[in-house]
Protein backbone atom coordinates (compact mmCIF):
# COMPACT_ATOMS: atom_id res chain seq x y z
CA UNK A 1 0.00 0.00 0.00
CA UNK A 2 2.53 2.47 1.27
CA UNK A 3 5.18 1.61 -1.83
CA UNK A 4 2.36 2.72 -4.52
CA UNK A 5 3.90 6.15 -3.20
CA UNK A 6 6.95 5.27 -2.74
CA UNK A 7 7.62 3.12 -6.21
CA UNK A 8 9.12 5.68 -8.54
CA UNK A 9 10.88 4.20 -11.52
CA UNK A 10 14.67 4.58 -12.71
CA UNK A 11 15.21 3.97 -15.79
CA UNK A 12 17.81 1.35 -16.04
CA UNK A 13 19.85 0.80 -19.40
CA UNK A 14 21.20 -2.09 -20.66
CA UNK A 15 23.05 -3.57 -23.33
CA UNK A 16 23.79 -7.15 -24.87
CA UNK A 17 24.48 -9.53 -21.73
CA UNK A 18 28.07 -10.77 -23.60
CA UNK A 19 29.15 -7.26 -23.35
CA UNK A 20 30.65 -5.01 -20.67
CA UNK A 21 28.29 -1.97 -19.62
CA UNK A 22 29.28 1.22 -18.28
CA UNK A 23 27.21 1.83 -15.66
CA UNK A 24 27.54 5.66 -14.17
CA UNK A 25 26.17 6.12 -10.60
CA UNK A 26 24.93 9.88 -9.21
CA UNK A 27 27.94 10.22 -7.21
CA UNK A 28 30.32 10.88 -10.35
CA UNK A 29 31.62 7.26 -10.32
CA UNK A 30 31.30 4.80 -12.94
CA UNK A 31 32.24 1.15 -13.55
CA UNK A 32 32.04 -1.38 -16.15
CA UNK A 33 30.94 -4.64 -15.98
CA UNK A 34 28.45 -7.22 -17.22
CA UNK A 35 25.36 -7.12 -16.04
CA UNK A 36 23.53 -10.76 -14.89
CA UNK A 37 21.10 -9.81 -13.69
CA UNK A 38 18.66 -7.13 -13.39
CA UNK A 39 14.86 -5.77 -11.94
CA UNK A 40 13.53 -2.21 -11.01
CA UNK A 41 15.07 -2.17 -7.69
CA UNK A 42 18.25 -2.95 -7.92
CA UNK A 43 21.20 -4.58 -11.06
CA UNK A 44 23.84 -7.58 -10.23
CA UNK A 45 26.86 -7.29 -12.39
CA UNK A 46 29.94 -9.10 -12.82
CA UNK A 47 33.22 -7.64 -11.35
CA UNK A 48 35.80 -10.26 -12.27
CA UNK A 49 33.54 -13.36 -11.12
CA UNK A 50 32.35 -11.58 -8.38
CA UNK A 51 29.21 -10.64 -8.47
CA UNK A 52 27.99 -7.26 -6.70
CA UNK A 53 24.41 -5.74 -6.40
CA UNK A 54 23.51 -1.71 -6.80
CA UNK A 55 20.69 -0.41 -5.97
CA UNK A 56 19.02 1.29 -8.99
CA UNK A 57 18.58 4.53 -6.62
CA UNK A 58 22.10 5.04 -7.02
CA UNK A 59 22.10 4.62 -10.94
CA UNK A 60 22.45 7.79 -13.24
CA UNK A 61 22.52 5.56 -16.45
CA UNK A 62 23.97 2.57 -17.74
CA UNK A 63 25.28 2.96 -21.42
CA UNK A 64 26.10 -0.12 -23.90
CA UNK A 65 29.78 -0.71 -24.99
CA UNK A 66 28.71 -0.54 -28.80
CA UNK A 67 27.97 2.83 -28.22
CA UNK A 68 24.90 2.92 -29.44
CA UNK A 69 23.71 5.61 -27.12
CA UNK A 70 20.94 4.63 -24.19
CA UNK A 71 18.74 1.71 -24.55
CA UNK A 72 15.62 0.73 -22.49
CA UNK A 73 15.58 -1.73 -19.94
CA UNK A 74 15.30 -5.37 -21.55
CA UNK A 75 12.40 -7.22 -19.54
CA UNK A 76 13.22 -9.68 -16.84
CA UNK A 77 10.82 -13.09 -17.31
CA UNK A 78 8.68 -12.21 -14.54
CA UNK A 79 7.79 -9.04 -16.68
CA UNK A 80 6.89 -10.44 -19.96
CA UNK A 81 3.31 -9.07 -21.12
CA UNK A 82 0.60 -11.35 -20.92
CA UNK A 83 -0.74 -11.89 -24.16
CA UNK A 84 -3.80 -13.84 -22.97
CA UNK A 85 -6.09 -14.75 -20.23
CA UNK A 86 -3.86 -18.28 -18.97
CA UNK A 87 -0.32 -16.17 -18.30
CA UNK A 88 -2.37 -13.21 -16.81
CA UNK A 89 -3.12 -16.33 -13.99
CA UNK A 90 -1.96 -16.01 -10.74
CA UNK A 91 -2.04 -19.21 -8.54
CA UNK A 92 -0.67 -18.90 -4.55
CA UNK A 93 -0.79 -22.55 -2.79
CA UNK A 94 0.51 -21.19 0.19
CA UNK A 95 -2.27 -19.23 1.23
CA UNK A 96 -4.85 -21.08 -0.89
CA UNK A 97 -6.11 -18.65 -3.89
CA UNK A 98 -5.77 -17.24 -7.49
CA UNK A 99 -6.28 -14.61 -9.33
CA UNK A 100 -6.19 -13.48 -12.89
CA UNK A 101 -5.13 -9.42 -13.46
CA UNK A 102 -5.77 -7.33 -16.69
CA UNK A 103 -5.10 -9.02 -19.90
CA UNK A 104 -2.18 -7.26 -21.37
CA UNK A 105 -0.35 -6.19 -18.57
CA UNK A 106 3.07 -7.01 -17.53
CA UNK A 107 3.05 -9.63 -14.39
CA UNK A 108 5.91 -9.21 -11.83
CA UNK A 109 5.74 -12.11 -8.95
CA UNK A 110 7.52 -11.34 -5.62
CA UNK A 111 8.97 -13.55 -3.04
CA UNK A 112 8.26 -13.58 0.18
CA UNK A 113 10.52 -10.78 2.38
CA UNK A 114 12.07 -12.63 5.34
CA UNK A 115 10.50 -10.98 9.04
CA UNK A 116 7.45 -8.93 7.05
CA UNK A 117 4.50 -10.02 7.88
CA UNK A 118 2.41 -8.32 5.05
CA UNK A 119 3.71 -9.86 2.14
CA UNK A 120 3.38 -9.02 -2.03
CA UNK A 121 2.44 -11.88 -3.72
CA UNK A 122 1.64 -10.59 -6.86
CA UNK A 123 2.13 -7.06 -8.81
CA UNK A 124 0.49 -6.27 -12.22
CA UNK A 125 1.19 -3.01 -14.13
CA UNK A 126 -0.25 -2.11 -17.58
CA UNK A 127 3.06 -0.34 -18.25
CA UNK A 128 7.19 -2.10 -18.06
CA UNK A 129 9.26 1.01 -18.74
CA UNK A 130 8.72 4.29 -17.67
CA UNK A 131 10.75 7.72 -18.22
CA UNK A 132 12.92 8.58 -15.60
CA UNK A 133 11.22 9.73 -12.61
CA UNK A 134 7.54 8.53 -13.45
CA UNK A 135 5.71 5.90 -10.93
CA UNK A 136 4.27 2.75 -12.21
CA UNK A 137 0.73 3.32 -12.68
CA UNK A 138 -1.39 1.99 -12.89
CA UNK A 139 -0.94 -0.94 -11.24
CA UNK A 140 -2.78 -3.75 -9.49
CA UNK A 141 -1.28 -5.03 -6.48
CA UNK A 142 -2.25 -8.06 -4.28
CA UNK A 143 -1.20 -8.64 -0.47
CA UNK A 144 -1.44 -10.74 1.96
CA UNK A 145 -1.85 -10.29 5.84
CA UNK A 146 -2.47 -11.92 9.06
CA UNK A 147 -5.45 -10.00 10.58
CA UNK A 148 -4.82 -8.87 14.43
CA UNK A 149 -6.64 -11.13 16.83
CA UNK A 150 -9.87 -8.63 17.25
CA UNK A 151 -10.35 -7.84 13.38
CA UNK A 152 -13.12 -10.47 12.48
CA UNK A 153 -14.22 -9.04 8.82
CA UNK A 154 -12.52 -7.62 5.67
CA UNK A 155 -14.59 -4.38 6.43
CA UNK A 156 -13.72 -4.11 9.72
CA UNK A 157 -9.69 -4.25 8.72
CA UNK A 158 -10.52 -2.25 5.15
CA UNK A 159 -11.50 0.56 8.27
CA UNK A 160 -8.73 0.29 9.86
CA UNK A 161 -6.25 0.53 7.15
CA UNK A 162 -8.01 4.12 6.70
CA UNK A 163 -7.21 5.05 10.13
CA UNK A 164 -3.79 4.43 10.10
CA UNK A 165 -3.74 6.71 6.95
CA UNK A 166 -5.03 9.13 8.78
CA UNK A 167 -2.96 9.06 11.92
CA UNK A 168 0.22 9.11 9.69
CA UNK A 169 -1.26 12.29 7.81
CA UNK A 170 -2.23 14.41 11.15
CA UNK A 171 1.41 13.00 13.06
CA UNK A 172 3.70 13.89 9.95
CA UNK A 173 1.55 16.29 8.14
CA UNK A 174 3.06 14.60 4.75
CA UNK A 175 -0.55 15.08 3.04
CA UNK A 176 -4.21 14.11 3.13
CA UNK A 177 -6.81 11.44 2.92
CA UNK A 178 -10.32 11.68 0.90
CA UNK A 179 -12.14 8.60 1.23
CA UNK A 180 -14.34 8.40 -1.99
CA UNK A 181 -16.38 4.98 -1.04
CA UNK A 182 -16.16 4.14 2.57
CA UNK A 183 -15.26 0.63 3.05
CA UNK A 184 -18.68 -1.31 2.83
CA UNK A 185 -19.35 -5.15 1.94
CA UNK A 186 -19.40 -6.39 -1.12
CA UNK A 187 -20.31 -10.24 -2.48
CA UNK A 188 -17.97 -11.70 -5.63
CA UNK A 189 -19.34 -14.74 -6.95
CA UNK A 190 -20.62 -16.04 -3.60
CA UNK A 191 -17.57 -14.89 -2.22
CA UNK A 192 -17.74 -12.44 0.49
CA UNK A 193 -15.52 -8.90 1.25
CA UNK A 194 -14.58 -5.52 1.13
CA UNK A 195 -14.28 -2.62 -0.69
CA UNK A 196 -13.36 1.24 -0.40
CA UNK A 197 -12.04 3.80 -2.58
CA UNK A 198 -9.88 6.69 -1.35
CA UNK A 199 -7.19 9.28 -2.41
CA UNK A 200 -3.82 9.75 -1.05
CA UNK A 201 -3.31 13.47 -1.56
CA UNK A 202 0.74 14.00 -0.82
CA UNK A 203 1.77 17.70 0.15
CA UNK A 204 3.42 18.14 -3.52
CA UNK A 205 0.39 18.00 -5.11
CA UNK A 206 0.55 14.32 -6.04
CA UNK A 207 -2.83 12.47 -5.56
CA UNK A 208 -3.19 8.51 -5.76
CA UNK A 209 -6.51 6.59 -6.01
CA UNK A 210 -6.83 3.38 -4.62
CA UNK A 211 -9.18 1.14 -5.29
CA UNK A 212 -8.95 -1.49 -2.57
CA UNK A 213 -10.75 -4.84 -2.41
CA UNK A 214 -10.19 -7.37 0.86
CA UNK A 215 -11.23 -11.05 1.21
CA UNK A 216 -10.57 -13.00 4.49
CA UNK A 217 -10.60 -16.54 5.35
CA UNK A 218 -9.83 -17.36 8.84
CA UNK A 219 -6.92 -15.29 10.04
CA UNK A 220 -5.74 -14.43 6.17
CA UNK A 221 -6.48 -11.48 4.85
CA UNK A 222 -6.12 -11.07 1.01
CA UNK A 223 -6.10 -7.28 -0.52
CA UNK A 224 -6.52 -6.75 -4.40
CA UNK A 225 -5.32 -3.15 -4.36
CA UNK A 226 -5.51 -1.15 -7.87
CA UNK A 227 -3.52 2.00 -8.04
CA UNK A 228 -3.04 5.31 -10.47
CA UNK A 229 -3.04 8.30 -10.37
CA UNK A 230 -6.09 10.33 -9.32
CA UNK A 231 -6.66 12.46 -12.79
CA UNK A 232 -6.76 8.86 -14.61
CA UNK A 233 -8.06 6.31 -12.00
CA UNK A 234 -11.51 6.25 -13.59
CA UNK A 235 -10.37 5.20 -16.92
CA UNK A 236 -8.47 1.74 -15.82
CA UNK A 237 -11.35 1.74 -12.51
CA UNK A 238 -13.22 -1.15 -14.95
CA UNK A 239 -9.56 -3.14 -14.91
CA UNK A 240 -9.49 -3.12 -11.05
CA UNK A 241 -13.47 -4.43 -10.51
CA UNK A 242 -12.78 -6.67 -13.59
CA UNK A 243 -9.74 -8.38 -11.72
CA UNK A 244 -11.07 -8.54 -8.44
CA UNK A 245 -13.88 -10.54 -9.78
CA UNK A 246 -11.61 -13.26 -10.50
CA UNK A 247 -10.25 -13.66 -7.18
CA UNK A 248 -11.42 -17.06 -5.05
CA UNK A 249 -10.09 -19.00 -2.62
CA UNK A 250 -8.67 -22.43 -4.03
CA UNK A 251 -8.21 -25.43 -1.32
CA UNK A 252 -7.16 -25.23 2.10
CA UNK A 253 -3.77 -23.14 1.63
CA UNK A 254 -0.57 -24.83 2.77
CA UNK A 255 -0.35 -22.14 5.64
CA UNK A 256 -3.90 -22.73 7.25
CA UNK A 257 -4.22 -25.81 9.51
CA UNK A 258 -7.62 -27.82 9.34
CA UNK A 259 -8.74 -25.87 12.43
CA UNK A 260 -8.79 -22.60 10.33
CA UNK A 261 -5.65 -21.27 12.38
CA UNK A 262 -2.80 -20.14 10.49
CA UNK A 263 0.45 -21.49 10.32
CA UNK A 264 3.46 -20.11 11.51
CA UNK A 265 5.85 -19.85 8.75
CA UNK A 266 9.03 -21.31 10.73
CA UNK A 267 12.42 -18.98 10.51
CA UNK A 268 14.08 -22.05 9.16
CA UNK A 269 11.87 -22.50 6.41
CA UNK A 270 12.23 -19.03 5.20
CA UNK A 271 16.28 -19.17 5.69
CA UNK A 272 16.57 -22.18 3.42
CA UNK A 273 15.58 -20.58 0.78
CA UNK A 274 18.96 -17.86 1.20
CA UNK A 275 22.06 -18.85 0.11
CA UNK A 276 24.93 -19.77 3.14
CA UNK A 277 27.94 -17.90 3.26
CA UNK A 278 30.39 -18.40 5.74
CA UNK A 279 33.14 -16.00 7.09
CA UNK A 280 32.18 -12.80 6.21
CA UNK A 281 29.58 -10.34 4.31
CA UNK A 282 29.92 -7.82 1.43
CA UNK A 283 27.69 -5.39 0.93
CA UNK A 284 27.88 -3.14 -2.39
CA UNK A 285 25.74 0.33 -1.94
CA UNK A 286 26.28 1.32 0.97
CA UNK A 287 29.82 -0.11 1.10
CA UNK A 288 30.49 -2.44 3.77
CA UNK A 289 32.43 -5.54 5.27
CA UNK A 290 30.76 -7.57 7.99
CA UNK A 291 32.85 -10.24 9.55
CA UNK A 292 31.49 -13.09 12.11
CA UNK A 293 35.19 -13.28 13.93
CA UNK A 294 36.73 -16.17 15.40
CA UNK A 295 35.96 -17.21 19.22
CA UNK A 296 32.03 -16.66 18.97
CA UNK A 297 29.92 -19.22 21.43
CA UNK A 298 27.61 -20.23 18.27
CA UNK A 299 28.51 -21.30 14.89
CA UNK A 300 27.06 -18.08 13.29
CA UNK A 301 26.90 -17.64 9.23
CA UNK A 302 25.32 -15.30 6.64
CA UNK A 303 22.51 -16.52 4.97
CA UNK A 304 22.09 -14.24 1.69
CA UNK A 305 18.59 -13.45 0.15
CA UNK A 306 18.32 -10.94 -3.19
CA UNK A 307 17.07 -8.71 -1.95
CA UNK A 308 17.85 -5.34 -1.45
CA UNK A 309 16.49 -4.45 1.60
CA UNK A 310 16.73 -7.27 3.43
CA UNK A 311 20.09 -8.62 2.14
CA UNK A 312 21.21 -10.96 5.00
CA UNK A 313 20.03 -12.89 8.12
CA UNK A 314 23.09 -14.46 10.45
CA UNK A 315 22.17 -17.47 11.78
CA UNK A 316 23.32 -20.68 13.25
CA UNK A 317 22.27 -24.34 14.31
CA UNK A 318 20.06 -23.24 17.03
CA UNK A 319 18.12 -21.10 14.50
CA UNK A 320 16.80 -23.44 12.45
CA UNK A 321 14.68 -25.78 14.63
CA UNK A 322 14.10 -23.15 17.20
CA UNK A 323 13.84 -20.00 14.96
CA UNK A 324 16.03 -18.11 17.73
CA UNK A 325 18.54 -16.41 18.03
CA UNK A 326 19.20 -14.76 14.92
CA UNK A 327 20.64 -11.10 13.35
CA UNK A 328 18.61 -9.34 11.07
CA UNK A 329 19.75 -7.12 8.69
CA UNK A 330 17.74 -4.14 7.03
CA UNK A 331 19.02 -1.38 4.41
CA UNK A 332 16.89 1.59 4.01
CA UNK A 333 17.91 5.04 2.16
CA UNK A 334 17.93 8.43 4.20
CA UNK A 335 16.58 12.24 2.68
CA UNK A 336 20.07 13.99 2.18
CA UNK A 337 18.37 16.76 5.02
CA UNK A 338 18.20 14.20 7.31
CA UNK A 339 21.62 13.69 7.45
CA UNK A 340 22.30 17.28 8.61
CA UNK A 341 21.21 15.74 12.33
CA UNK A 342 21.67 11.99 12.60
CA UNK A 343 20.86 12.07 16.18
CA UNK A 344 17.53 13.57 16.13
CA UNK A 345 17.01 11.66 12.34
CA UNK A 346 17.51 8.85 14.57
CA UNK A 347 14.64 9.88 17.43
CA UNK A 348 12.27 9.75 15.01
CA UNK A 349 12.97 6.03 13.87
CA UNK A 350 12.66 5.13 17.11
CA UNK A 351 9.45 6.82 17.71
CA UNK A 352 7.81 5.14 14.58
CA UNK A 353 9.35 1.74 15.18
CA UNK A 354 8.53 1.58 19.27
CA UNK A 355 4.44 2.53 17.82
CA UNK A 356 4.79 -0.43 15.85
CA UNK A 357 6.61 -2.78 18.17
CA UNK A 358 4.19 -2.08 21.44
CA UNK A 359 0.93 -2.88 18.37
CA UNK A 360 2.82 -6.30 17.60
CA UNK A 361 3.80 -7.35 21.48
CA UNK A 362 1.53 -5.08 23.22
CA UNK A 363 2.00 -3.37 26.69
CA UNK A 364 4.67 -6.24 27.60
CA UNK A 365 7.00 -4.61 25.87
CA UNK A 366 9.56 -3.36 27.88
CA UNK A 367 12.25 -0.39 26.42
CA UNK A 368 15.19 -1.10 28.27
CA UNK A 369 17.10 1.27 26.59
CA UNK A 370 15.26 2.80 23.64
CA UNK A 371 17.51 5.20 21.96
CA UNK A 372 21.86 6.14 22.80
CA UNK A 373 24.57 6.30 20.91
CA UNK A 374 26.65 3.43 20.13
CA UNK A 375 30.71 3.47 19.05
CA UNK A 376 31.74 1.92 15.90
CA UNK A 377 35.27 2.41 14.58
CA UNK A 378 34.05 4.05 11.51
CA UNK A 379 30.39 4.76 11.65
CA UNK A 380 28.36 6.82 13.39
CA UNK A 381 25.14 4.42 15.44
CA UNK A 382 22.95 4.31 17.83
CA UNK A 383 21.14 1.36 20.02
CA UNK A 384 17.60 0.04 21.59
CA UNK A 385 16.94 -2.60 23.79
CA UNK A 386 13.80 -3.78 24.02
CA UNK A 387 12.29 -7.40 26.50
CA UNK A 388 9.12 -8.87 26.19
CA UNK A 389 8.93 -10.43 29.69
CA UNK A 390 5.53 -12.65 28.80
CA UNK A 391 7.26 -14.17 25.93
CA UNK A 392 10.20 -14.40 27.55
CA UNK A 393 12.17 -12.51 24.20
CA UNK A 394 15.39 -9.59 24.73
CA UNK A 395 15.97 -7.54 21.16
CA UNK A 396 19.14 -5.24 20.70
CA UNK A 397 18.75 -3.04 17.86
CA UNK A 398 21.69 -0.95 16.04
CA UNK A 399 21.22 1.49 13.69
CA UNK A 400 24.06 2.83 11.85
CA UNK A 401 24.51 5.54 9.32
CA UNK A 402 26.51 4.90 6.03
CA UNK A 403 26.82 8.34 3.71
CA UNK A 404 22.76 8.57 2.67
CA UNK A 405 21.58 4.71 3.90
CA UNK A 406 20.48 3.35 7.22
CA UNK A 407 21.83 -0.18 8.14
CA UNK A 408 19.66 -1.78 10.89
CA UNK A 409 20.63 -4.63 12.89
CA UNK A 410 18.87 -6.76 15.17
CA UNK A 411 19.69 -9.38 17.78
CA UNK A 412 16.91 -11.52 18.42
CA UNK A 413 17.06 -14.09 21.01
CA UNK A 414 15.58 -15.23 24.14
CA UNK A 415 16.12 -13.87 27.83
CA UNK A 416 18.12 -16.73 28.76
CA UNK A 417 20.37 -16.82 25.85
CA UNK A 418 20.61 -12.63 25.69
CA UNK A 419 24.26 -11.95 27.61
CA UNK A 420 26.15 -14.95 25.72
CA UNK A 421 24.57 -13.67 22.28
CA UNK A 422 25.01 -10.07 22.68
CA UNK A 423 28.53 -11.02 23.32
CA UNK A 424 28.75 -12.43 20.13
CA UNK A 425 26.16 -9.89 18.48
CA UNK A 426 29.03 -6.95 19.97
CA UNK A 427 32.05 -8.77 18.31
CA UNK A 428 30.81 -9.02 15.29
CA UNK A 429 29.72 -5.60 14.81
CA UNK A 430 33.03 -4.46 15.66
CA UNK A 431 34.26 -6.12 12.42
CA UNK A 432 32.05 -3.80 10.50
CA UNK A 433 33.92 -1.53 7.59
CA UNK A 434 34.45 -0.46 4.96
CA UNK A 435 37.36 -2.14 3.69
Amino acid sequence: MSKNLAWLVILLLCASPCLADTIYFKDGKKLEATIIEKTDKYIKVDVEGVPLTYFSEEIQEIKAEQGEGILEKSLTATQAPLLDGSAALHINTEYGFEISGPKGWFKDVHAPIPGKTSTEAVVYNKHAQHAKGEAVFPNLMVTIDIAPENVTSAVDFSKRVLQYWREVFAKYKTGTLVVIEEPHAIELNGLKGSRAIFDLNANDGKSMRNVDYKFMRNEIIISVMGGDWSSSANAHLKDFEDAAATFKFIGEGKRVSASGQTRKRKLGDVLAAGKKQFGQYEHAIPRFVLKVPEGTSRNWHFVVFDEPAVPFYLANDATFTKDMPFISSMVSQVPQEKLLDKEASFKEIAASHQEWEKGVWGESATFVNNGSPLKLKEFSAFERVIEVPDKKLRYHFVYIFMDNYLLQLGLNTTQAEYANDDKDFMRILNTLSTQ
